[in-house]
């Protein structure tokens, strides 16, 4: 019997590195967005998605924006009834919330609002049942600072 030669060739070495190349590209991008998205979610202690930042997905002809921080500490101080003269935007990451007998909040956006809208919530009952006043609130530092009212 004769045994009968492919006729086929061997993928040339020029298409392997063009193949090779190709998979690399499309497979670079999808690791460094895991990566960002681990290191952000670790960091915030929140998952957010890096894909809408990066790629600016549209949604019904307009861009994806986030709620300017004032926006939302008004949001959550209504929607917990807290009541407030204004905010003002003192720094780059920080916003100053007035109360009518001039009492002071520093809240920061590098951390979620809505937790710290929620220690201010606990942090204004536990000063109500102990009697006493605050002069400033400040959310700015990993635990809130407090400064009393003399009395």
């Amino acid at each position: 019997m004769k045994k009968i030669k492919s006729r086929r060739s061997k993928p040339s070495f020029k298409k392997k590195k063009v193949v090779g190349f190709v998979l690399f590209s499309l497979i670079i991008p999808i690791f460094l967005i895991g990566i960002y998205t681990f290191v952000m979610w670790k960091s915030s202690g929140e998952f957010v998605s890096p894909i809408p930042t990066v790629l600016r997905v549209k949604v019904l002809g307009n861009f994806i924006q986030q709620k300017p921080v004032e926006l939302e500490i008004e949001q959550f101080l209504k929607n917990n009834r807290i009541e407030y003269k204004d905010i003002n935007k003192i720094a780059d990451h920080y916003y100053k919330v007035a109360f009518k007998d001039g009492e002071e909040i520093l809240f920061t956006d590098k951390k979620s609002v809505s937790t710290q809208v929620s220690s201010l919530q606990l942090i204004l009952k536990r000063l109500t049942i102990d009697g006493k006043q605050f002069k400033r609130l400040d959310f700015r530092y990993d635990k809130p600072v407090i400064v009393f009212k003399e009395s």
